[in-house]
């Protein structure tokens, strides 16, 4: 339950929606990259934050709104219209509803209003072209990362680059 942070697991075949911190401790050696994908839905809120107060804490929670409601209190994928649409998956073979599984999804600007620091999108960080190509990835030279689940915090992390337009 979203509201409760239940334990419990994604299925994988977009039946369950989810939240996702991501982790890259070897892309720069010494430091680690971080983000929150929304890209599988969302299902519980959650910050990552460093002991190093320069690096950057991004934080997402989303308390109501979601443009297609899942089980428990959870959102489907910003790639999904509708329930069905994610029945095959919340990135399926054939793209989805997320141009060519890169571009904004029909729900992408909900996710990226509520949560701008957090991938609303495959290329949210712009990497094959899709805008807004914002902050949704940050490199911390400290190691010492902490995942907070349920934080009770909201999407207040400042912005970096912001940019409403999104190309299809």
């Amino acid at each position: 339950d979203a509201s409760t942070c239940s334990t419990g697991g994604p299925t994988w075949d977009g039946v369950t929606p989810y939240s996702r911190a991501e982790f890259n401790f070897w892309a720069v050696p010494g430091s680690v990259t971080y983000d929150i994908s929304l890209i599988y839905g969302y299902n519980v809120g959650m910050e990552i934050s460093s002991s190093d107060s320069s690096c950057d804490a991004y934080a997402c929670t989303i308390s109501s709104g979601c443009p297609v409601s899942g089980p428990d209190g959870s959102c489907y994928s910003p790639c999904c219209s509708s329930v069905d649409d994610c029945a095959p998956g919340a990135l399926p073979a054939g793209g989805g509803g997320c141009t060519n599984n890169a571009g904004p999804g029909p729900n992408s600007p909900f996710y990226y209003g509520a949560c701008y620091n957090a991938y609303a999108f495959p290329d949210n960080d712009g990497a094959a072209g899709y805008t807004p190509a914002d902050n949704v990835d940050y490199t911390c030279t400290n190691t010492d990362i902490t995942l907070t689940l349920c934080p009770g915090t909201t999407s207040d992390i400042p912005k970096k680059k912001r940019s409403a337009k999104f190309l299809y």
